[in-house]
């Protein structure tokens, strides 16, 4: 079961109310929780599936991923998966939805990227929006489904 805030991904802003720019202090309140993660680049939420990047203690980016995606190693050395994300790209987009069923709300993306080879979370496909790039991973003979999303501010 998903935890902690609902959180709406906002393209080129953020989730819920935790905009780019904001501190690790702001990202921890809001996420009613410390980082379980917390590096000089990072604060990651494991159970939560969220990834916050840091640059100069600020939001730069923002990397959520589905349940079971592989997420490195915790400071103790043991493997992790990601959880689940409690939240999703309004009006009702969320993770393992099928590409054709985000185009419906969202519109085709400015590109669409095809990853060759064995890429890592078996990600097939990067279709780029404005302001987020959604990551559609292809696992075992199913058809690819939205796998991770990247938030990142525009340039300016």
């Amino acid at each position: 079961m998903p935890g902690g805030p609902r959180l709406a991904v906002l393209a080129g802003q953020g989730v819920g109310p935790i905009r780019f720019g904001a501190t690790v202090a702001t990202i921890e309140r809001h996420m009613e929780g410390p980082c379980d993660l917390k590096t000089e680049q990072i604060c990651r939420y494991y159970t939560r599936a969220i990834e916050f990047g840091l640059k100069d203690g600020v939001l730069t980016a923002i990397h959520i991923h589905r349940m079971d995606r592989p997420a490195g190693n915790d400071a103790g050395g043991k493997s992790r998966v990601y959880g689940a994300f409690h939240g999703g790209i309004p009006p009702d987009l969320r993770m393992g939805m099928l590409p054709w069923a985000i185009q419906q709300h969202l519109g085709k993306p400015r590109k669409i990227e095809n990853l060759p080879g064995n890429p890592p979370n078996y990600t097939v496909q990067l279709h780029h929006y404005d302001g987020m790039v959604l990551e559609f991973d292809k696992l075992g003979t199913n058809e690819p489904i939205l796998g991770g999303i990247l938030v990142s501010k525009p340039p300016l």
